[in-house]
């Protein structure tokens, strides 16, 4: 019981009664977990949003048949590796 934890304050809840105070509580924590709900929801959307960002991108790049790399990625990632080569005053070198 609470009363015989003998802290002035919830000997105090006791007498007062304890159902007003756990309701409280109650309501306190089924607030907290409802924002913790929404902020996890929110976080799975964005993420789910990512994932499809991603797929569409894959699709993009991808020959539907071999699922291979296309051209366009094939130039699209030489002209990176340029510009990096570039940037740091590197050479690049492509072989075939």
């Amino acid at each position: 019981m609470v009363a015989s934890l003998h802290h002035p304050d919830l000997a105090t809840v006791h007498e007062a009664g304890e159902e007003p105070v756990l309701r409280a509580y109650h309501a306190a924590a089924a607030a907290s977990l409802r924002q913790l709900s929404g902020d996890h929801r929110g976080a799975l959307r964005r993420l789910s949003r990512l994932r499809d960002e991603i797929a569409a991108q894959d699709r993009a790049t991808r020959d539907g048949l071999t699922g291979l790399f296309d051209r366009r990625h094939f130039f699209d990632l030489a002209e990176h590796s340029l510009n990096i080569g570039h940037r740091y005053d590197r050479p690049v070198a492509a072989a075939a």
